[in-house]
């Protein structure tokens, strides 16, 4: 899995994220997915977005991984509870400006592999013409 729940420790604490899932894991397991499924459909123009998400461990891209985190957190906040994280809030802002960015080709930073180049056609060799 490209995120786990455990993860999510840099954008909020294990209980905070307990107390507003109420433990469910299912229920971050499902934000996850569907975050990634947002993040995908902003990026799969110009990216293998099932080659990038399907990366674990340090073959991961940290901008990416920084920005799924946030999308993820703020989903949780939304989900279950009446107030919103402001912070959370602000980096959830940040992160969909930077998909919008990168998805207009407007942000070059995108770290994910480049998109396959297409094989040119070799073409014969060109010949003198016969004198």
């Amino acid at each position: 899995m490209y995120l786990t729940k455990d993860e999510l420790k840099t954008v909020a604490t294990k209980e905070v994220i307990d107390l507003i899932t109420q433990g469910d894991e299912q229920i971050v397991t499902e934000i996850i997915a569907e975050s990634i499924d947002l993040m995908a459909s902003y990026l799969y123009k110009y990216y293998n977005t099932e080659a990038i998400f399907a990366k674990e461990g340090n073959e991961r891209s940290k901008i990416l991984l920084k920005y799924l985190k946030d999308i993820v957190i703020h989903e949780i906040y939304i989900r279950r509870s009446k107030t919103l994280n402001q912070v959370a809030k602000l980096r959830y802002d940040e992160a969909m400006l930077w998909l919008e960015k990168d998805s207009q080709r407007r942000n070059r930073s995108c770290p994910t592999q480049a998109p396959q180049k297409t094989p040119m056609a070799t073409a014969p060799p060109i010949r003198p013409p016969l004198l």
